[in-house]
Parts: structure tokens; C-alpha cells; sequence
């Protein structure tokens, strides 16, 4: 259980004005943006942390460019404990201009029946 918070926006509250809390996939998907959205040595206390993805922003998406983003994608992904991996996670970029979108298809350990989907861009 965790407070329900996602990249960019503020903290949410419930209907009584306390802390929102986010279960299950929901959860698992916030980790993993924040785990993308950050870069490696922001946070002092584990400096491990992090893709760096937003660092990519502005780098032409050539086919080298384009496997190792796949390739920190997928390591970041699988480093949350609920993302099962087998199957693996699937990672699509597709270019846009001053970017790319990432769609991250995956399954979490809660809900094995239904992959789950994300999407979103850097720019």
C-alpha cells in the first residue's frame, strides 16, 4: 500500500480530504513510471534508483537508440517485485517529433488473467 501519487501531479486525497491510498495495479504502474521518470543518482539515499529515461529526450531514435531505451525499459520494469517475468514485459517506442512514446505491455503477479498497458511520451 502505498500513497496514491502519479509522476507530474500532486498527491491525491480521498472523498474525507486524508491521503488517497493506491492498491494493486495501479500501484505497481506508479512505481514503475517513477522508477522511469527519474534519473539515476536523484535520490541520495539510492542512487541506484532510476532509468534516466527523460535524459533520452532529444536524442534522435536511430536503431541503436531505439534497442538500448527498449533494453533500460524493460531492466527498469522488471525490477518491480509484482511485474511477473515470464512473460516477459513487451516495450514499443514510436517516434514523435522531439520524442518518442513508450507502450509497456506487462502482467502483475495481482491480476495474472489481464496484461496490463501503459503508455506515455517523452518529449
Amino acid at each position: 500500500m502505498d500513497i496514491y501519487h502519479e509522476v507530474g501531479s500532486d498527491i491525491q486525497l480521498d472523498s474525507t480530504n486524508d491521503l488517497l491510498f493506491v492498491f494493486d495495479t495501479d500501484e505497481t504502474n506508479q512505481r514503475i513510471m517513477r522508477r522511469l521518470l527519474t534519473n539515476k543518482s536523484s535520490y541520495i539515499w539510492n542512487p541506484e534508483f532510476g532509468a534516466s529515461i527523460p535524459a533520452r529526450i532529444g536524442r534522435t531514435l536511430s536503431v541503436e537508440e531505439y534497442r538500448d531505451a527498449v533494453n533500460a525499459i524493460t531492466a527498469a520494469v522488471l525490477e518491480d517485485d509484482d511485474v511477473l517475468k515470464d512473460p516477459a514485459p513487451e516495450i514499443n517506442l514510436q517516434a514523435i517529433r522531439n520524442g518518442f512514446v513508450c507502450y509497456i505491455r506487462y502482467y502483475n503477479k495481482s491480476n495474472t488473467e489481464h496484461d496490463t498497458t501503459l503508455a506515455f511520451e517523452v518529449t
